[in-house]
């Protein structure tokens, strides 16, 4: 289970036991996209603008980072498999004028490993 909000709080990601991720504009309450297959998930908000935000997900089941632009299309933007352990703990994202960056800790080997995707990679 887990549970992210926007920093600008018109978005919140769940993840379930099923599997599912599911994106809420807290905003109307109403379910703007539901991503199924997210076995064990983490995820967090990364601010692009201000009331715009993009979402990283760690699907340690699969080995991925993806990056989803939740609010313009809705669509995912980037899956990443460097530097992707199957045990490791996604503790922040920051973003700056050309990137977006998620730091995921390997518990393996107790190294954290930044992911970066560049606004022209997207």
């Amino acid at each position: 289970f887990g549970l992210d909000v926007s920093s600008s709080g018109a978005w919140a990601a769940c993840c379930d036991s099923l599997g599912r991720i599911l994106i809420v504009s807290i905003r109307d309450g109403c379910i703007f996209k539901m991503l199924k297959g997210y076995r064990d998930c983490q995820v967090a908000w990364v601010n692009v603008g201000e009331d715009d935000a993009n979402l990283f997900i760690y699907a340690p089941k699969r080995n991925v980072v993806e990056l989803w632009d939740v609010c313009k299309t809705g669509r995912k933007m980037k899956t990443i498999r460097n530097n992707v352990t199957d045990k490791g703990l996604l503790i922040g994202t920051t973003h700056t004028v050309d990137s977006s960056v998620a730091y995921l800790l390997d518990l393996k080997t107790c190294t954290l490993h930044s992911i970066r995707v560049l606004s022209m990679d997207t």
